[in-house]
C-alpha cells in the first residue's frame, strides 16, 4: 500500500510541475491571445459588413426596410429571388429600385448587400436540405411503428388525427368534454375515436388544440415581418 501511496504522490506532483511549468502557461497564454485575435478579426469583419461606414451615401443597413423586404425575397419559396442566382445584381436593381422600402438604397449598398444575402440564405438553405436528406434517410431506416411498446395504436398514423384536427379547425369540440366529443362519435361509421382511451383521447385533443393555437400565433408573426417585394423575373434566363 505504502508502495501504491508513494507512486500516486510521485504522478500527482510531476503532473503539477507540468502545468506549472513557464513553457505550459506560454503555450495556454499564446492560445488564448491566438483565440482573442480571431473574434477580433471576425468582429470587425461582421462589424464592416453590417453597419458599412466607408461609404457616407450608403444607409444604415441593419435598421433600413430594404434589409427585410431582400431577405423576404431570398428565403421565402415565393421570393422574387429564392434559388435565383442567376439573376444579377445589375437586373435585380432594375425591378427593387422602384421600391418604397429602397428609396435612400444606393447601387452599390444593394449590390454588396445583396452577395452577403446570398451567401447566407445559400448556407441556410445547404444546411437545411441536408437535415431534410438524412431525416429522410433515417426514417426509411426506422419507419414509424403503428403502435407502441405497449400495444397502443400511434394516432400520427391513425385516421382519427385528421378527423380531430377538423373538428378542432371548425371549432365544434367547444362547448364538449372530451368524454362527450369521443361519445358522440361513437355511432359514425369508422368510429375512428374508439381505439383510444378516454385519457389518450383527451391528451390527442388537447395537442391539437396548443397546436392550432401555435400556428394561429406563427401567422400573426409572419404578417408583421416584412413581406417579400412580389416582383417577377420571368423574362429572365438561367
Amino acid at each position: 500500500v505504502s508502495r501504491r501511496q508513494n507512486c500516486l504522490r510521485a504522478t500527482k506532483s510531476s503532473l503539477t510541475e507540468t502545468k506549472s511549468s513557464p513553457t505550459c502557461m506560454k503555450k495556454k497564454l499564446l492560445s488564448i491571445a491566438a483565440r482573442k485575435s480571431r473574434t477580433k478579426q471576425r468582429c470587425l469583419a461582421i462589424e464592416d459588413q453590417t453597419t458599412m461606414k466607408r461609404d457616407p451615401n450608403w444607409v444604415d443597413w441593419a435598421k433600413s426596410p430594404a434589409r427585410g423586404v431582400l431577405l423576404a425575397d431570398l428565403k421565402r419559396r415565393d421570393g422574387a429571388l429564392c434559388r435565383k442566382d442567376h439573376i444579377t445584381a445589375e437586373e435585380a436593381w432594375e425591378e427593387h429600385k422602384h421600391l418604397e422600402a429602397f428609396n435612400k438604397v444606393v447601387f452599390s449598398q444593394f449590390k454588396k448587400q445583396l452577395q452577403l444575402h446570398r451567401e447566407q440564405v445559400n448556407r441556410e438553405m445547404q444546411l437545411s436540405d441536408k437535415e431534410e436528406l438524412a431525416m429522410h434517410h433515417d426514417r426509411n431506416l426506422f419507419p414509424r411503428q403503428p403502435t407502441n411498446k405497449r400495444g397502443e395504436k400511434a394516432c400520427d398514423l391513425h385516421p382519427a388525427k385528421d378527423l380531430l384536427r377538423e373538428i378542432v379547425r371548425l371549432n365544434l369540440h367547444e362547448g364538449m368534454k372530451p368524454s362527450e366529443l369521443q361519445e358522440a362519435t361513437r355511432g359514425r361509421p369508422g368510429n375512428e375515436f374508439a381505439d383510444f382511451k378516454p385519457v389518450k383521447f383527451k391528451e390527442k385533443l388537447c395537442q391539437e388544440i396548443r397546436r392550432k393555437k401555435f400556428f394561429n400565433y406563427v401567422h400573426l408573426q409572419e404578417k408583421k415581418k416584412p413581406q417579400p417585394s412580389g416582383l417577377e423575373f420571368e423574362c429572365i434566363g438561367a
